[in-house]
């Protein structure tokens, strides 16, 4: 193969990440733009840094998405609980080059859930 093929076959993989890293990404633009609430996730997100404070021995109250500590209140946004590198972490693994059924067996077998074979 001669470099002209080798670097367009590079572009056009390179091309097909970025398409599909892109429509894997819809969901979470429209759940930005739509401004959607993640009331539970931040409550429970708030009760359990606030027993993890807790068992640091700091007395702290939780109060709904608030923490109160001493003369300090701390608002737990949604932003706090982590969903948008959760969610594009996981747009990045699905976006990769390779076949979805082998990037979940690897994984499978990286975090030793058993061998029993499971239907994809």
């Amino acid at each position: 193969m001669d470099k002209r093929t080798q670097k367009k076959k590079i572009i056009i993989e390179i091309l097909l990440f970025l398409l599909k890293f892109n429509l894997i990404l819809i969901p979470f633009y429209l759940v930005i733009y739509l401004d959607l609430d993640f009331y539970p996730a931040q409550r429970l997100f708030a009760n359990l840094v606030g027993n993890f404070l807790e068992l640091l021995g700091i007395s702290v109250e939780v109060s709904g998405i608030f923490i109160y500590a001493r003369d300090l209140a701390i608002d737990i946004s949604r932003d706090c609980i982590g969903w948008k590198g959760a969610y594009s972490l996981t747009a990045l693994v699905l976006a990769s080059p390779g076949k979805f059924k082998k990037k979940i067996k690897n994984k499978r077998r990286k975090f030793n859930l058993g061998s029993r074979k499971y239907p994809l």
